[in-house]
């Protein structure tokens, strides 16, 4: 049973999909549509007359998928990608083919708002999509495609991985993980950083993969997370050790880390340094993060030492076990003597829980 408690955000958002270059033998192919919440009703293509969905139903080249005030649903593409509709939401497939693993989609969001994830494709491949007439690339991400009709605006806002937008007679822009950018009448704004929490203010966007997600076939969740920890520090010849606490996304978190450390020079000059951290949150569930930092000394007295980085989920136990994600971390050491001190760290980045069995 679909869960139903997502909150309209935006509304009115016109979609493009298309995935690589297809072979002249490539055979069309059907996706399905699902009611996730009713009322969703379909009308084939050349009909006067829209047909309701119960539950799950094929959907052809040419189909309008139509949700009202209540209404919600799920188009699945096939390999895990699909999108998912809102109310008030019309939504048409143009093409659908597939051919040695190169998948070809072309839709049309006539109105209403996507939520879409779309899993790793080949080289050869792209999915794409198109509202008010920018149009966004993606090769495996998560994202979010709103418009607004009656003031001509569209928004981009990117969940997880890289995504490419292209408007007409403008620069492309290119969009990281948690990253926003508006297009109004056809001219793209300035490119919205936003903090986890802030993407997750929004139920659309942080929320919709979980409370779509049906008992039968349980999906990935992909949230945006954040932690801010302190700690104490160990040095014991070149490994350094680190436990502590902190606040999370998750709520209430203890840490403990286990890295190497090596000659470290005055700052601006840099060395790498790798660092693995196993977060354990108060219901005993962890997730494991490994960074790989820039470091360097900031300051002699004290001693104080900042590192900056990329950071990457490498599994978990519990409700996070098999979870994946990346993002970036900044720390801050401040030793008091010269095997023991301070620790203080900013985590941020998304991260994708699987279905638990």
């Amino acid at each position: 049973m679909f869960r139903r408690s997502l909150v309209l955000l935006v509304v009115s958002t016109a979609l493009l999909a298309a995935v690589g270059p297809v072979d002249a033998h490539a055979a069309p192919r059907s996706a399905s549509v699902t009611a996730t919440a009713p009322d969703v009703d379909i009308r084939a293509r050349g009909a006067h007359e829209f047909t309701k969905v119960s539950k799950t139903k094929d959907v052809r080249i040419g189909d309008l998928v139509r949700t009202d005030a209540a209404g919600l649903a799920q188009v699945d593409y096939g390999e895990g990608s699909y999108t998912r509709l809102d109310h008030h939401t019309k939504f048409v497939i143009k093409k659908l083919t597939n051919n040695a693993g190169d998948r070809r989609v072309k839709t049309t969001l006539l109105s209403g708002q996507t939520f879409n994830r779309v899993e790793k494709i080949t080289e050869s491949g792209s999915f794409e999509q198109t509202t008010g007439g920018a149009t966004v690339g993606v090769r495996g991400t998560t994202f979010a495609v709103a418009r607004k009709a009656n003031t001509g605006t569209s928004t981009f806002t990117l969940v997880e991985g890289t995504l490419n937008l292209r408007v007409p007679g403008e620069k492309p822009v290119r969009l990281t993980s948690g990253q926003r950018v508006e297009v109004v009448k056809g001219v793209p704004g300035p490119v919205e950083s936003l903090t986890p929490e802030e993407l997750c203010a929004d139920p659309w966007i942080c929320a919709s993969q979980g409370d779509f997600t049906s008992d039968e076939a349980p999906g990935p969740t992909t949230v945006p997370f954040s932690v801010d920890s302190s700690g104490t520090l160990t040095v014991a010849g070149s490994r350094t050790l680190v436990s502590g606490s902190g606040t999370s996304t998750f709520g209430p978190i203890t840490f403990s880390s286990d890295g190497s450390i090596g000659p470290i020079p005055q700052c601006p000059d840099r060395v790498p340094n790798t660092v693995e951290t196993t977060f354990t949150t108060a219901g005993g569930d962890q997730f494991f993060l490994s960074r790989t930092n820039a470091l360097c000394q900031s300051s002699t007295s004290p001693p104080t030492y900042v590192s900056d980085g990329s950071i990457t989920i490498t599994g978990g136990t519990g409700r996070f076990e098999g979870a994946t994600g990346g993002g970036g971390n900044s720390t801050t050491t401040m030793l008091a003597s010269t095997s023991s001190g301070t620790v203080s760290s900013h985590f941020e980045g998304t991260i994708t829980l699987r279905p638990q069995a």
